[in-house]
This record gives structure tokens, sequence and C-alpha cells, in this order.
């Protein structure tokens, strides 16, 4: 069996309509971990090319502003201040959502313990997070401060993560579908001028890699991609001289707002993203927001896991039913 076999074009459908709606409606909960006519700091933007993130952050934005939240201060994990002008108890602190809840990637695990012990009153709430830690200790650990500050909620991205905040005695969490389901009918196609006859096939190629019999199959006659390969030469330079600005700001200790310096290298980033997976109907991937992507653009998707479960993890807990979406066959 091959990726043209696997996906056959059927376009999106009613029902897959209806539950990508019910997805980004059911967002709306999050408006009730807080209190939403408080202050907000946006925590954990992400400052960097992933365009999996920069979704999630798109979508995030989004939400913020359709629900007229009061953002007051926006930091990445490069440049949250030890204090700020300003702050009091009753300011909420969201952090971004998104796949980094473990110990794989630990500055974002570490960014938000930090920020646990910085604002030991302050509401605290991590929206939709898949949790993943290859070391007991270390989860037990970082619980054991979620717990003990008291005033945290957290979003688990699907109900295996659900479970193991509970398996914690974490209880102070639910379950939501990830914020770039907010972008449903706000993220549409750029028409390309010709459509790519092969299937896209995009793949991880870092730490959360794994192997699939199709790609070894097809590894002559389909080209493998990854984020990297989605956005242009002049869209690289240009974040990338924005960065090295934003570190080199932070690096003589001024801790001020850098959002909007990197927003624009951002809105080029998923422009060119959105164009390039615009130019193909059908797309196999283990990338968790490759397969978002595709089902917010209409794309017939077929998916496989990464190296831990991630995306049938999700598919099980929000992704039953879709016509648009299909799993590599077990063998």
């Amino acid at each position: 069996m091959n990726l043209q076999q696997i996906l056959e074009p059927i376009g999106i459908s009613s029902p897959d309509a209806r539950i990508m709606n019910s997805l980004k409606d059911k967002l709306k909960e999050i408006l009730g971990s807080f209190d939403t006519t408080k202050r907000v700091i946006y925590y954990d933007y992400p400052l960097h090319m992933n365009i999996g993130d920069l979704l999630i952050n798109l979508g995030t934005e989004q939400f913020l502003a359709d629900h007229n939240i009061n953002v007051w201060r926006r930091y990445s994990i490069f440049d949250m201040p030890d204090s700020i002008k300003g702050m009091e108890d009753d300011v909420v602190i969201l952090c971004q959502g998104g796949g980094n809840f473990g110990d794989l990637y630990p500055i974002f695990q570490n960014g938000r313990e930090r920020v646990l012990r910085l604002y030991p009153r302050n509401r605290i709430v991590i929206l939709p997070q898949t949790v993943h830690f290859r070391s007991r200790e270390r989860f037990f650990q970082s619980m054991e401060q979620f717990r003990t500050h008291g005033n945290c909620y957290i979003f688990a991205r699907d109900n295996r993560s659900l479970g193991f905040l509970r398996q914690a005695s974490f209880t102070q969490t639910s379950a939501m579908p990830d914020m770039a389901h907010y972008l449903w009918g706000k993220l549409l196609p750029i028409t390309p001028r010709a459509y790519e006859a092969q299937p896209l096939r995009f793949v991880r190629r870092d730490g959360e890699a794994k192997s699939s019999p199709l790609l070894e199959g097809n590894a002559s006659t389909v080209q493998s991609y990854d984020w990297p390969d989605t956005t242009t030469w002049s869209t690289r330079h240009r974040a990338g001289l924005t960065l090295r600005a934003i570190r080199f700001q932070n690096g003589l200790g001024l801790h001020t707002q850098k959002y909007w310096q990197w927003h624009s290298a951002q809105d080029r980033a998923i422009r060119d993203g959105v164009r390039f997976f615009s130019k193909y109907r059908k797309i196999y991937t283990n990338r968790l927001h490759v397969m978002l992507l595709g089902l917010l653009l209409e794309r017939e998707v077929c998916a496989f896991d990464n190296s831990y479960g991630k995306l049938s993890s999700y598919r099980d807990t929000w992704l039953s039913g879709l016509e648009g979406l299909k799993w590599e066959p077990e063998e």
C-alpha cells in the first residue's frame, strides 16, 4: 500500500465541519478558569520558527481579542523579568499551550516553574498542553510545585495527559482542544496555480521522530519536508535579524516587551506555511500541527504517531468521526 492509496480525495464534509466547529466552540470554556475582567499577562509566546507553535499563538491571540481580554503584558520565556512594575496579585498569567509540558524541552517547563515561584498569589492558567515526562521522578517533582502554588489551572490537550495530571493528585485540570482550533473558519487556503500531484510527506526530523513503513516504501518517489522547508529565505532572514536584535536587548538586561518586534516575522512565517500547504490536496504526517493545519485548510490528512503517541492520543480525544482524517494502517 502506498500514500496515494491511503489518501483518497474526499474533501471536507458537513459532519467534519460540525466537529471542527464544536472544537472551536469548546475553547470558550477556558474563560471560566480566570476572572476575565482582570489584566492578563500572556507568557511564553513562541520566539522561534516552528509554525505549529506559531499557529497555537495565532489562535490564542485571536481568542483573546474576540473575548476582549485585557492583555496587559506579553513575554517570551527569554524576557520574563523577575519583577514587573505595576504587577498586582489579581493579574492573571496565561501560559502558552502546546506540547512542551514535560522534560523533553526543559527550558519551557523550567520557565513555567519559575513563574510559579515568582508569582505565588496570582492566578496562573496553563493553556492546552500535552504532558510527557521521560522521568517519573521529574514528573512528580514538577507537579508538586504546581500543587503547592494552589492557584493554578492546567488544561490538558488530551485525555491521556489529563490522566497523568490526576495521577499526580492535581485536581485543577480538565481536557481542552489545542488553541489552533480557534482558527477554524479564519485560516483560509491560498489557491495555488496548480496542485501537486503527489501527497505532501511532512515528517519529524527531531527527537520525537518515529519510523514508518510507508515512508520507507515511498522514499524514492516522495520528498520529505519539515518546518524549516515551509518558509522562504527572505522570511527566515528577516526573522533571524529580529531574533538577533531581541537577544542583544536581552543581553543588555532590557526586559521590555518585544512581542511586536517579532509579530511581523511570525505573520510572514504563517503566510509562507499556508501557501506551502495549500499546494497539496493530501497530507501525510506525524506532526500534530501539520495534521491540524491540514484539517483547518480542509485538506485530507493521513497521520501516524510521533515517538510517544501524541497524535493518536489527540485523535482519540477530539477527532473521532472525522472523515477527512485517516490513520496509517497498523502493521
